[in-house]
């Protein structure tokens, strides 16, 4: 007995194409940025997750955008960079609800984002209360440069009204021998 199997498929889309084209897109981005990430490579890494986080793309993955924007987040929390992480922390902490297949990494991209944004609002406190400082300090500074050259301005003034009061105290003993 010979039984003939035939599986029909129905046909792709050009747009279901594309969308799977897009979403192997991005899972190579990750993997090639978790890669370099690994070796501690985070310009290389950076720029992969940078790749996979295209939102313009129409077929980007919101939950692997996430996943993207978190990985950027922690490589600019590396490199101190307060504002971009705060952003790209935000962007998966919005995102991270688009990872419906996989729940850890859901709640993980969640608590982990919205720790990683409250010590980088803590750090950009810190970089706003230094620049406060630092402007204070400048501040003072000039004030006393300002009084040192108003002290000075004073002391030449008065030098000068000294040396005119000699001189004229000259002229008047030069005009009494005459």
């Amino acid at each position: 007995m010979h039984v003939e199997l035939t599986l029909k498929f129905p046909r792709i889309q050009k747009k279901d194409a594309s969308i799977l084209r897009g979403i192997y897109e991005q899972r190579r981005a990750i993997f090639f940025g978790v890669k370099y990430l690994g070796n501690n490579d985070l310009r290389e890494a950076l720029l992969y997750f940078k790749k996979c986080s295209q939102k313009n793309k129409s077929y980007s993955s919101r939950g692997l955008y996430g996943e993207c924007a978190f990985f950027k987040g922690a490589i600019y929390l590396e490199q101190k960079k307060w504002t971009e992480a705060l952003n790209a922390l935000n962007t998966a902490k919005e995102s991270s609800s688009f990872i419906d297949r996989y729940k850890v990494t859901n709640n993980y991209t969640y608590a982990k984002s919205t720790e990683l944004i409250k010590s980088v609002k803590l750090e950009l406190k810190k970089v706003e209360l230094k620049k406060k400082q630092d402007a204070k300090k400048a501040a003072e500074r000039k004030r006393v440069a300002d009084a040192k050259k108003a002290e000075e301005k004073k002391k030449a003034a008065e030098r000068k009204r000294v040396a005119d009061a000699k001189k004229a105290e000259e002229k008047k003993k030069a005009a009494e021998r005459k």
